[in-house]
């Protein structure tokens, strides 16, 4: 339970929210959005509907589909007590851009929280598939999160192979196996980008989140040294 726990905090510490909805005994979150107690850092529109269960899902809600190089290690800085990295991103393809502000040999920044077991930084020279977002909280300027965190995030491995990142059991997207590059296109074409509507926080909501995802971490860092102790 508490590694799902936290794989949701991957997500909502590069967004955050204002509104509410709880972790049911299942493991999954009820309909709603998710609430400031369950996040920490940032301002943009993070809900439960960006919790994916398969591709439509995802390609619905995703504005920026882009196979891309990474060009740069993960560069590491804090922002209100909490760490990010970003990375710089060459543009290989663009599969979807609704906002028309990109083309083929741009560079991106790709702005990244560090949770290993679920959402693994990119690594330089890496081919990868992402399903974007404009990051637009105050974290950093002129940046792109992924869609569900490690869920928007894909490498391409050297048979053109989309390969999915992070804790596998917990990716959730039924029939990812079923996508490839020559298939997105179609995918992205059956599933027309539908906008969220976003509920920016503040910066007190921000310091507030961030408080409580520490207590969170501690409590089960506590929890596993209990587990692997009792295990001996």
């Amino acid at each position: 339970m508490k590694k799902i726990i936290i794989a949701i905090f991957a997500i909502v510490s590069l967004v955050g929210c204002n509104t509410t909805s709880d972790f049911t005994e299942n493991n999954t979150i009820d309909t709603g959005v998710v609430s400031l107690s369950q996040g920490s850092i940032g301002s943009l529109d993070i809900n439960s509907k960006e919790i994916f269960t398969d591709v439509k899902d995802i390609a619905t809600l995703t504005p920026t589909v882009i196979v891309g190089q990474v060009k740069s290690v993960p560069e590491s800085f804090d922002y209100s007590q909490a760490t990010f990295f970003k990375a710089e991103v060459e543009i290989k393809e663009i599969y979807r851009d609704t906002e028309k502000n990109l083309k083929k040999g741009d560079t991106i920044t790709l702005l990244q929280n560090d949770i290993v077991s679920v959402d693994p930084l990119v690594e330089k020279n890496e081919k990868v598939l992402l399903f974007l977002k404009k990051y637009t909280g105050p974290v950093i300027e002129d940046a792109y999160r992924t869609l569900g965190s490690y869920q928007g995030h894909f490498r391409i491995n050297k048979d053109g192979d989309i390969i999915v990142v992070g804790n596998k059991k917990e990716h959730r997207i039924k029939d990812i196996n079923s996508l490839s590059l020559e298939t997105l296109d179609e995918v992205l074409a059956d599933a027309p980008y539908v906008p969220l509507e976003t509920n920016p926080m503040t910066k007190e909501e921000i310091e507030k989140g961030n408080k409580k995802e520490k207590e969170l971490e501690k409590r089960y860092k506590e929890e596993q040294v209990q587990v692997q102790n009792q295990s001996h």
